[in-house]
């Protein structure tokens, strides 16, 4: 499955990929392994020095990854999502202001620390040029960026 709908489209080296394991009998441990990679909604960098980067750079010095890939796809959830919509909505299930207020004393933009983005593709190039220009990341990784279709399984190059 992988080969006809992500490796024979790009130039990877697939011994330096991790891909769960279909025929592990251990289906739960497969998927435990492949969570603890890198997972996140939207699949932004949303801060440069958070546990995404933290992840990518435990993958590139301990597990010798020489190349990210960043695979948003189509009709994320993500996309459109109204910060101040659920700051609302928290604050309906009871997360006090005070409790907001504290994220934007200690420096975060709460609101774009929640939102969305416009299009998969923008959100897409946004963290690659992320983690592209990051001082920790060594400048030999490779890093592509890619959108695959929900429905087909299409993977689309985007940069």
């Amino acid at each position: 499955f992988m080969d006809s709908n992500l490796f024979n489209h790009v130039n990877v080296d697939k011994s330096r990929t991790f891909v769960p394991n279909g025929l592990n009998e251990d289906s739960e441990d497969e998927c435990a392994k492949y969570d603890a990679i890198i997972k996140n909604a939207g699949g932004m960098v949303i801060n440069p020095f958070g546990s995404v980067i933290r992840s990518l750079l435990i993958a590139i010095v301990e597990l010798g990854v020489e190349e990210i890939m960043v695979i948003g796809h189509t009709d994320c959830g993500v996309r459109h999502v109204d910060s101040h919509a659920m700051i609302e909505h928290m604050k309906s299930r009871g997360v006090p202001q005070e409790s907001i207020d504290l994220m934007k004393y200690c420096g975060v933009d709460f609101e774009s620390w929640l939102a969305g983005f416009d299009t998969e593709e923008q959100s897409v190039m946004d963290t690659v040029e992320t983690i592209k220009n990051h001082p920790l990341i060594p400048h030999d990784i490779r890093i592509g960026g890619y959108i695959i279709d929900t429905f087909t399984g299409a993977l689309e190059v985007i940069c």
